[in-house]
Order: C-alpha cells, then structure tokens, then sequence
C-alpha cells in the first residue's frame, strides 16, 4: 500500500505539470496534448485510489464539505442540461479547439476529491503548493523568454499554454496564492507550525522542513534576507504578475486589480484596530503597487489596458447580446454544455463582421456562456460554488483575516476575469487547486456542521466515473 500512496501522490505533482506538454503531432496541440494526459493520468489514479480506499477507507476517506457539494450539484446540473440539449455528443465530449465538455469537468471533480482526500495535513499542502509554484514559473518564464527574444516587443505572450487569455487565467490564481505564502513567511509561521515565531530572538529557531538549525543571531531583518523560502514564494510571485501582464489580456488585468482592490478594503475592515497590520502590510503593498504601475504606465500591456476603458471591444459586447438572447429563448436547461456555438448560429448577428473576420464559438463571458448552456438552473449552480468559498472564508476569518482576504481576493479576481473571457484546462487546473486549498482550510468547521452525505454515495459516484 505504502508504493501506492506514493505513486498517488508523485502523480498528482505531476499533474500540476501537463500545462508544459505541447505535441504538435496533435490536432490544436496546445490543448489537446495537456488533456490527453491529465484525463489518462487522473483516470489511472482514480484506480489507485478506489484500491486504496478499499483496503484503508479512514486514512484517504473522502472529505465532505459544502465545495465538494457544490462542485457535485454544478457537474450533475452539467450532465442534465448536456442530455436533454440539442446536442449530447459536443456537451459530453466537446471539441479539440476546446476539450472543456461534461468529460473534462468530470475529470476535474475527481482531481479536486483526490487532492482533498490525499493530502490530509498541512505539509502536504505546502509540498503540494510549492511544486505547483515551480510548475507556474516553468510556464510564466518561457513567456518571459519568448517576449525577450522570440516575439516582439508589443507582442502578446502565448508560452506553452498557446493563447495570452488562456496564459493569464492560468497565473491569476497562482499570484494570489503566492501573496498568500509570503504573507505567512513574512508573518513568521507556516500552515503546521513548524517554526517557532520570529518573534522569539536570543534562541536558535527550527526549520523542520529543511531539518535546518537557524541560529539566533539570524534574527530581526537578516531572517528574512538569509530565507530561500521567502525569496522563492517572491520571486515567482514577481515573475508571474510580469507575465500576466505581458499576455496583454484586459479583462484578466481588470480581474487581477478587481481582486487587488476587495483584497485591500477587506484589510482595511479587519485591520482597524491593528495598527501593526496596517503599516507592515498594507502600506508597504500600496506603496509597492503604485510604484509598479508608475513605471510601467505607459508600456504596452498597460497602454492596451487603458484602452478597455477608452475605446470598449464592440465585438464582445455584441457577442453578449447574442448569448443573451439564446438564453432568454431556452432559460431554464439552456441549451446543453458546450453547445453555445449552435444557440449563436440560430440568434448570429452579422453586423459583428464589420470588427472581426472571426466567427466565435464562445461567449467571451463565462457567466454568460453557462447561462446559454445550462441555463438559469446551471448558472445558479455555478454562482453557488464561489458563494461556498466567500461564505467559507468570511466565516473563518477571525484570527485568519490576512490569509482569508488574500484567498477571497484569489476568487473575486478570478470571477472578475471571467466575466470577459472563459475557462480553459490551465484555468480549470488552478481553479480547482484553489478550490482543493480552501476546502482543506476550512474543512474542520465545516465538516461538523453540514449534513453527511454517506461515503457509499461518492464511492459509487466515483465508481460510475470510473466506467
């Protein structure tokens, strides 16, 4: 059992991984390639466990909390609205362009219950986080290699994931948990204590996870200076934000600063009466950020920014009054997952031929997209999960206002973004991480307090999965 538990294990790692996989023997190979195998990798861990789960079901019992729920009630709704819409075979298989049908968000959901369920303690958290940080640099750093010596200077980077929009949906999660890192090294403690605080000078400190000895005299400023760790979770951090805005995406950019801004107001409202959060933390970031953008205020990625504002994309907007008239025709089902491109052929307004020789086959709106889709039924499904996680968070939040304002900024900023573009395997791969991290986070509260779906149930959902 114990080579089990590891091949579990080293295979989620390197799931977090296939975002770098690009075969061009494949059609649309920048998204295919990734999903084949995330799909054959997750299917064969899904053996692995279902094996494990038999022979020990209380060491990697699966864990039940109101996100697991939600993510349930969204992938049923999904497979409902899929099997009574216009087209079963596109909602469950989708398209190579897309690869984001009912079987790819299925594969997802058995990711999130094999995180959840796998890594049970804090450490293995912060393992896990730590190698999906190194995955997320691999990624942002060969788009800061294409800008510096591919493309050129105002072009948009693409790196492994093939489209800047899907690169920056992609990194927005991984920058907001890389605020979360650093806040809690910066603050002098990790997830499972294995520091002692920073606080405590004049003895020696111990690093359990790199069985390390910090003298004492390292102590005060030097601590910081003398930590790989802190300049690891900084230094991706820096690089990410940069890639982010080298992919040029605006609605990204706006999610990011929308995240920045419910970030900082919730700081605010939590941190009144803490002066000492205030001028260590939410000063020296407002000084930080206003410095960063004053340098590259009239760059590219900020100039086509501003222009979101001066001059709106006509196109997008004219594609949201289509989706939103394929939604009032079928509201409650809608018209099956993965099928907006019929619901747009049936309400397409040719005047959009004027701004674009492209024919979309997405809405450009993810809130919109699932609206046409599965309807008003799916939609509020969807609402529902990032509901869970804020409820979640904000009823944690006293003593964790830090750590649940950077998460609940993680989420705003990914929701904000998805209001003008849409979900794609990187961004279903850090979607799902996050949400992975906040259920592990706030599983002890909830646990005791919603009612127990028995373990039979979801075993033989995950059974049926399987076949």
């Amino acid at each position: 059992m114990l080579i089990l538990e590891k091949v579990l294990k080293f295979g989620l790692y390197f799931s977090l991984f296939t975002p770098l996989l690009v075969w061009d023997k494949l059609f649309f190979p920048y998204i295919t390639s990734k999903a084949f195998v995330f799909y054959l990798l997750i299917e064969i861990l899904l053996i692995i466990y279902l094996i494990i789960l038999y022979k020990n079901p209380e060491k990697f019992k699966i864990k039940k909390d109101w996100i697991l729920y939600s993510l349930l009630i969204f992938t049923v709704i999904s497979f409902v609205t899929g099997l009574l819409g216009v087209d079963f075979y596109i909602s469950f298989w989708s398209m190579f362009e897309r690869m984001d049908g009912i079987f790819n968000l299925l594969h997802f959901f058995i990711f999130f219950i094999l995180i959840r369920s796998v890594f049970g303690d804090k450490l293995d958290w912060i393992k896990f986080l730590r190698i999906a940080f190194i995955a997320s640099v691999a990624v942002s750093g060969y788009g800061i290699y294409q800008h510096l010596f591919v493309l050129a200077s105002d072009e948009r980077i693409y790196s492994t994931i093939g489209n800047p929009i899907y690169l920056a949906s992609y990194l927005i999660p991984h920058i907001f948990l890389g605020f979360y890192f650093i806040y809690y090294y910066l603050r002098g403690s990790n997830l499972k204590n294995n520091f002692t605080p920073h606080s405590v000078c004049g003895v020696d400190r111990v690093d359990n996870i790199n069985s390390k000895v910090v003298p004492h005299s390292v102590c005060g400023v030097k601590k910081y200076l003398y930590s790989f760790w802190l300049w690891f979770y900084a230094i991706i951090t820096g690089l990410n934000i940069w890639a982010l805005f080298l992919t040029q995406t605006r609605g990204a950019m706006l999610g990011f600063f929308a995240g920045l801004i419910v970030l900082g107001v919730l700081l605010i409202i939590f941190s009144l009466n803490k002066k000492k959060l205030v001028f260590f933390y939410i000063f020296p970031i407002l000084a930080i950020i206003s410095l960063i953008i004053s340098i590259l205020w009239n760059t590219p990625p900020i100039e086509r920014f501003k222009s979101s504002f001066t001059n709106p994309d006509i196109t997008r907007i004219m594609q949201w009054d289509i989706a939103y008239k394929s939604f009032i025709e079928r509201p409650v089902l809608g018209w099956g997952s993965g099928n907006y491109l019929i619901a747009q052929n049936k309400n397409y307004n040719p005047e959009t031929l004027q701004f674009t020789g492209a024919k979309w086959n997405n809405a450009h709106n993810k809130v919109l997209e699932v609206a046409v889709e599965s309807g008003a039924i799916g939609l509020l499904s969807y609402l529902f999960i990032f509901v869970a996680v804020v409820y979640l968070l904000l009823k944690s939040i006293k003593g964790n206002e830090m750590r649940n304002s950077i998460l609940i900024g993680l989420f705003v900023a990914f929701f904000a973004q998805n209001i003008f573009i849409f979900d794609t395997f990187g961004s279903y791969l850090a979607l799902f991480l996050s949400l992975g991290f906040v259920g592990f986070l706030a599983g002890k509260e909830n646990n005791s307090e919603i009612k127990k779906a028995p373990d039979s149930f979801l075993f033989l959902i995950l059974i049926a999965v399987l076949f």
